[in-house]
Parts: C-alpha cells; structure tokens; sequence
C-alpha cells in the first residue's frame, strides 16, 4: 500500500452515461470507481473551477490555466486516490486515474465518456470539502516601454503591410501567436508542451520552405560530373538487369541529395539568407533535431522536464525568425499571397 492519506475525489460526468450505482473495485480498500445520482447539497453547492482569478491589484502580469473542460451532469463519479500531500489529490485523479478508467470504459462502450473533478475530501469525511489547489499560472512581467523612433515607426508600418499581404508570414504569425498565449497556460501536461513547441516549430518550418523554395539548389557541375562518371562505369560493367538498376538507383538518389535540402538545411539556409546570426541559427538546427528526435514520436514522462526548458528557446527562435522574414519581405517587396 502506498504511503499518505486516503482522498475521495468528486467531480461530474457526461456523455452515454453508466447506470446509477455503477461501483468497480472494492469500496473497502483504496482502489475503486462509483457514479452516483443523488450527490451531497454540499457538493452541488461547489463551483465549477475553470476562472482565472488573481488577486493582484497592480503590476503587469499575465495568468492562464491548461485546458480545463466544464462539465455538468446528473451523474456524479468518486475516486479515491492516496497522496502524501492533499494538493495532489486533484491533480493525480486527473492526470493519471481518470484516464486509466474512463479511457478505458469508453472506448468498451464506444461512446466517449467525459469528467471534471470538483472537489475533494479525507475519506471518511464526505461534508468536509478541502480547498483545491490553484489551477492558475501568474507571471508577473517587467513594466516599461519600447522605445521607437519615428524611423522605427515608419519602417515598422512596412512590415506590417508584409505581415498583412504575405502569407507565409500570416500564417506563420498565427501560430506564433497562438504558441505566445499557449506558452503561459499551465503547459505541465507533456502533450500540451509538445503542442506549443510544435507551434514555434511551425514558425520556423513556414519560413524556411517558402524562403528556400525561392531560391533552388544548383549543384555546381564539379559536384554532379563525378557520379555521373561512376553511373556509366557502373553500367557499362554490369552484367545482368538487376545490376544496372541499382547502379541507376544509387545514382538517383546521390543527384536528389544534391538538388534538395533536408529540414536542417531548409532552415540553416533560409535563416543564413534572411540575415539571422549563428547563434539562433545553431539554437534553430537543435529545435529541428528535437522536432525529428522527440516532437514526432510518442514521448515518455521522462522528456516532459527537457521540453519544458526548451519553451524559451523556442519561442526565442520564432520571434527571430518572423522578425528577420518580415525584413526579408519588405526588402524585397514583394509579398506572396498564396
């Protein structure tokens, strides 16, 4: 038996619901689900979590949660769940046990099943509600003013009509956007940062293939002649169809790698063409290996601390660059809009 007390978690249920008194486990030991239709006027009494509120009259911040579902129901669901510190107890009914069981329960049904944990109690104590946790994150951030010149302004004025006109630079702004509020709303739940870091990934992605796609590959001839050379040797010595294939194959692909870039070289080159220095390059090259390595695969609870500290950087690396493509455009003064 795990060590802490024993909490009972309430919350409600919705979608094909379960029948009233629908009990799995042993309700005598620690390990059990139980809907309930007539819960406590205590519990119906209890608002729903969901609302930022700060308290915090003055300064500059900024608060956000992770993505909360409302949920109301005549049914009602009980967990228990033993926990060393009763912050927790929330927590893990919601991250770990509520998957197990209504993940499983609805895909048997084939109908999903949906929850929100309300409230919490010390088993044995069901009119003692105990205060939740704080779902809000708050950042406070530094006061003070941009300083722009008029020059500024007016070359500002510029990008924006590049922002507004191009569209790699709108939809890449969209998702910079979007990755910016993201980033502050509880980004803890291992899918939520891969899907912020996705958002700044995509930033840069965008830009690199529209600034390579304006500027092909074209292999100096010294690069091409040799496998050239080793294809007719090749097909010239070989005896048999098979033979002659792979020679043809090999050389296929050595030409194709001379005549495409890979991601790493989209963005190595698209970032070296639009006047970004090495260092964000550098950092933008080890976003593109996370993004093949991590961002693309299943990930494991273990990476959840690494891709938290990669957020800044990230989104360090996106400003950069859609500032330096909103410049690009802007020089070149020609904005695609399709």
């Amino acid at each position: 038996m795990s060590a802490g007390d024993l909490y009972v978690v309430w919350g409600y249920l919705a979608g094909r619901l379960l029948p009233p008194g629908f009990l799995l486990g042993d309700p005598a030991g620690d390990d059990w689900f139980k809907i309930i239709y007539n819960p406590t006027e205590s519990f119906l009494e209890i608002p729903q979590p969901g609302l930022v509120e700060v308290e915090s009259p003055g300064g500059t911040w900024i608060a956000g949660t992770g993505r909360r579902l409302r949920v109301k129901s005549p049914a009602v669901f009980q967990i228990p769940v033993r926990v060393e510190d009763p912050d927790l107890a929330m927590r893990t009914v919601e991250k770990e046990v509520l998957p197990r069981r209504l993940a499983s329960i609805s895909a048997m049904m084939g109908s999903p099943v949906y929850a929100a944990p309300i409230a919490f109690h010390l088993a044995g104590q069901p009119e003692e509600w105990l205060p939740r946790p704080n779902v809000a994150q708050l950042e406070f951030l530094l006061p003070g003013f941009f300083e722009a010149t008029p020059a500024d302004l007016e070359d500002w004025g510029w990008l924006v009509w590049a922002a507004d006109n191009d569209a790699t630079a709108r939809q890449a702004a969209g998702d910079l956007y979007l990755a910016d509020h993201h980033l502050h709303c509880q980004p803890s739940d291992i899918a939520d940062t891969s899907a912020t870091l996705l958002k700044f990934f995509f930033v840069i992605e965008r830009i690199a293939n529209k600034v390579t796609d304006s500027s092909p590959l074209t292999p100096d001839p010294s690069q091409v002649d040799p496998t050239i050379r080793r294809l007719e040797a090749g097909l010239e010595g070989a005896n048999d169809l098979p033979s002659k294939v792979a020679h043809v194959r090999r050389a296929a692909q050595q030409l194709q790698a001379l005549h495409s870039r890979g991601m790493a070289r989209r963005v190595r080159d698209a970032g070296e063409l639009i006047g970004l220095d090495s260092l964000i390059l550098e950092e933008a090259r080890e976003l593109v290996d996370l993004r093949h390595a991590t961002l693309g695969h299943v990930a494991s609870q273990q990476d959840s601390g690494e891709l938290v500290g990669w957020l800044p950087r990230a989104q360090y690396c996106a400003h950069a660059f859609l500032a330096a493509y909103l410049g690009w455009v802007r020089e070149r003064g020609i904005a695609d809009p399709n």
